[in-house]
């Protein structure tokens, strides 16, 4: 095993892996490495890769995380050569609480996007991509439930975005003798721009509290996954991932600490086929902002989930 790949591993374990991340990284649940396809042809749009899922979970800040639906997709725009790659990634999370609605009562949704170039060097890939996240209010006029009315209810939205320059190392696929395999990532980036807008009704704005985005600076990244095959396409999974939002507080924008951790931890069922994989995972994720109040409040979530994913991601 090579020195790149051990570092990238001991790193990606380094990060506390106890629960991953905020809904604002909606494309945060697998990575896509479509360099891995050697298949695709050199030139125009050569190949698409999605992934999907649906997640049920509890114990979430006031239920508003109780459903989790995930959509994400990765385009290669452009394969310069079998190296080198022009990639899309676009993703959207839609999370519902469980309060009224026949049970799903849509709270949140987040969108991600980025565009960059992917590069394979050796065993190392690498990719620089400018990438944006913004998340919004669904269905805020009316109390989360579970009550279509509640006298004096205030009206409240709160909107988020962010965006920079975001660089990710990929390890490959390492065997651990003949039944495991790991593979891990880590990924730094610099937020160009920041919003936090928080709205109370008749448009007047929510007094300010510590930990805005605003003084969001970065986050520090990294994930870490193993497969051990149990019998033929079939594989148990561990996934951890976290997220570290690093903050830089200022007179008008004071923040409790300077960086604030979202970890998730899954433990699933593989099973592979011709194109693609399924996946039933149960989950456990903190996350310091659950993005769904006016002001931060931590949420730490249990879940189960069913997945749909493309080969060429982990």
């Amino acid at each position: 095993m090579s020195v790149v790949v051990t570092t990238l591993i001991v790193l990606a374990a380094a990060f506390p892996a106890a629960a991953a991340d905020a809904q604002m990284f909606a494309h945060r649940n697998m990575i896509p490495v479509p360099l891995d396809d050697s298949t695709r042809a050199i030139g125009l749009l050569p190949g698409l890769s999605y992934y999907a899922d649906i997640e049920r979970a509890w114990r979430s800040q006031a239920d508003e995380r109780a459903w989790d639906a995930r959509l994400a997709g990765s385009i290669e725009l452009w394969r310069v050569t079998r190296n080198t790659s022009v990639l899309i990634e676009t993703a959207d999370e839609l999370v519902a609480n469980s309060l009224k609605d026949g049970g799903f009562n849509p709270r949140g949704i987040s969108w991600e996007l980025s565009i960059g170039v992917v590069h394979r060097f050796g065993s190392l890939t690498a990719q620089l991509d400018f990438a944006h996240y913004c998340r919004h209010a669904i269905d805020n006029l009316n109390p989360p439930g579970p009550a279509y009315f509640v006298p004096g209810y205030v009206v409240t939205q709160r909107t988020m975005s962010v965006n920079g320059p975001r660089l990710r190392l990929i390890s490959p696929a390492v065997r651990a003798g003949s039944r495991v395999t790991i593979r891990a990532a880590v990924a730094g980036e610099r937020y160009q721009t920041q919003w936090d807008g928080r709205e109370v009704e008749q448009n007047v704005s929510a007094p300010p509290t510590a930990d805005s985005w605003k003084a969001a600076r970065g986050s520090l990244g990294a994930d870490l996954r193993i497969d051990t095959e149990i019998g033929k396409r079939n594989f148990i999974f561990v996934r951890a991932s976290t997220i570290d939002v690093l903050f830089a507080g200022t007179a008008d924008q004071p923040v409790t600490s300077t960086q604030h951790e979202n970890h998730r931890f899954e433990l699933g069922w593989r099973a592979r086929g011709g194109d693609g994989a399924l996946e039933l995972y149960g989950a456990v994720e903190n996350l310091f902002d659950d993005l769904s109040s006016i002001g931060p409040q931590p949420s730490h979530i249990v879940g189960i989930g069913v997945r749909l994913a493309a080969l060429n991601q982990f």
